[in-house]
């Protein structure tokens, strides 16, 4: 059971696609045949240690599956999801069924290289338990619907090439993937050494 303390006052989603009066991102609904109503709450800083074990649930069976020690969400420290809380640049989100949450998301704000508002989601997470019942669906129709009204030109997202389902699900909504970008990274030894070279 996780347990919430008192939710702050909302704040705007995103910069140029942020939630009017009537913000449509504070309650979800489903078809009322499907699931009851989806909400969202901005994350305070009080809820990390709560939502740092929620986004562990939710990663660790693929890590279990994969051993991805380098980039496995469920790995990350508390601290790293403290200094994404307090970042200016983005919103973590807490989606709530029922009052009782089901999984969470977070909100970068940037930026095209033609200056148009675009909003990047990382990560977005269902529990194992709450599955295939069509949030992470609804939440993604929603924020395309906000993109959309609010001039944004893109809504992205990572995804690891070995997690075939999160892939199958997001080629259904009909995004596609950035094939012609790869990720360089230096770590350890490597970094070091390159480090090294260049006070040489």
């Amino acid at each position: 059971m996780y347990t919430w303390p008192r939710p702050r006052p909302k704040r705007r989603l995103t910069e140029g696609i942020g939630p009017r009066k009537d913000d449509p991102m504070q309650v979800l609904r489903l078809s009322p045949a499907s699931a009851p109503a989806v909400h969202l709450r901005r994350a305070a800083l009080t809820d990390a240690e709560a939502l740092h074990r929620m986004k562990h649930d939710a990663f660790w069976p693929l890590y279990e599956k994969y051993h991805d020690d380098a980039t496995s969400p469920a790995l990350e420290m508390l601290g790293k999801l403290r200094s994404q809380l307090d970042h200016p640049a983005a919103d973590w989100y807490l989606i709530l069924r029922e009052g009782e949450p089901v999984g969470g998301m977070r909100i970068v704000r940037e930026r095209t290289d033609g200056g148009l508002p675009c909003c990047r989601i990382s990560p977005l997470f269902i529990l194992p338990e709450h599955r295939g019942k069509g949030y992470g669906k609804a939440l993604l129709r929603k924020l395309a619907s906000l993109a959309v009204d609010r001039g944004c030109g893109r809504m992205e997202w990572w995804c690891l090439d070995w997690n075939q389902p999160s892939i199958d699900f997001y080629r259904s909504l009909g995004a596609e993937p950035m094939n012609e970008w790869t990720v360089y990274r230096l770590t350890g030894e490597t970094l070091e050494r390159l480090a090294n070279e260049l006070i040489d």
